[in-house]
């Protein structure tokens, strides 16, 4: 609320192309928070169940129909192509499959991942640094669980062998890490847990 009414009094000069939001610090997830998915959420008497569907609707409104994207799960082992953006009001059983090409019929990502995923992931995974046994990104890191191995694309000649684990940085961010499993054996920071 506080954020929608300093928007609605502030003048703009020009076009909103993309809206950046910057957190300094993040603090150890420490409840169980309700799914944004409305059928994953369970109903309730009190009416505000339905408060996430009419922001949606509201903010679906008030963009053009290419602006506001949904993210749908897709049954692939590479992180890249696990996921996909649609538009709000496209149908799923429409939408396309990891290498961009329409599919036939609805492919739900059951089971795939049975390990955790971050729903933030990088566009380019970042090199980390490994200085005296110890990696770093910002700060120090550390592996708190893994590795969840993933072999895929052997076949188009793009391999990807990679070692994944979940890690935890110095200021409490939990990091998805992974180490390649070819010659060059570097770490990288994949993504980000909420």
């Amino acid at each position: 609320m506080l954020l929608e009414t300093h928007f609605s009094n502030l003048t703009i000069p020009a076009p909103v192309t993309g809206v950046k939001l910057k957190a300094k610090k993040f603090n150890a997830f420490m409840g169980r928070s309700n799914s944004l998915l409305a059928e994953d959420r369970p109903t309730s008497t009190h009416g505000s169940e339905n408060d996430l569907d009419q922001f949606v609707e509201q903010l679906h409104a008030k963009l053009a129909d290419n602006y506001l994207k949904c993210i749908r799960s897709v049954s692939e082992h590479c992180p890249e192509y696990a996921n996909q953006q649609i538009d709000y009001g496209e149908p799923i059983g429409k939408s396309c499959n990891g290498d961009g090409h329409r599919k036939g019929k609805e492919q739900e990502a059951q089971f795939v991942a049975l390990a955790p995923r971050p729903l933030w992931l990088l566009r380019e995974p970042k090199q980390l640094v490994l200085r005296n046994s110890k990696l770093y990104h910002r700060k120090a890191v550390t592996l708190i669980s893994g590795p969840e191995r993933i072999e895929t694309f052997w076949w188009s000649g793009t391999d990807v062998c990679r070692d994944y684990y979940v890690a935890r940085e110095a200021s409490g961010s939990r990091l998805w890490v992974y180490r390649e499993r070819t010659s060059d054996k570097n770490w990288y920071l994949h993504g980000y847990f909420a």
